[in-house]
């Protein structure tokens, strides 16, 4: 507990870096995005992050052929690969 007068005890780098790395609002594909396999499929709100745009964007950029076309994992739920993610952001297409 900090005295009257006294300042307050300052954090260091690496609380503010585990403070980030364990947000609960960012989800942790995009967390640890760099170390997921290619061939691992991340959600729509994962590459909305990612891109920073709408999910509509996404969805537009995706049937425009500037995104790679997602995988149908069942009738309602798609997602994309990583490593066709990666040469997209790579090239900056986006």
């Amino acid at each position: 507990m900090a005295t009257k007068g006294r300042p307050r005890k300052i954090q260091t780098e690496a609380a503010d870096i585990r403070r980030v790395t364990t947000h609960p609002a960012l989800p942790a594909e995009f967390i640890h995005f760099d170390e997921l396999p290619d061939s691992a499929l991340i959600r729509l709100p994962v590459v909305q992050l990612l891109l920073g745009c709408s999910a509509s964007a996404v969805w537009r950029n995706s049937r425009a052929g500037n995104l790679p076309k997602p995988v149908k994992l069942t009738a309602n739920i798609s997602g994309w690969r990583v490593g066709e993610l990666r040469a997209v952001l790579a090239k900056g297409a986006a």
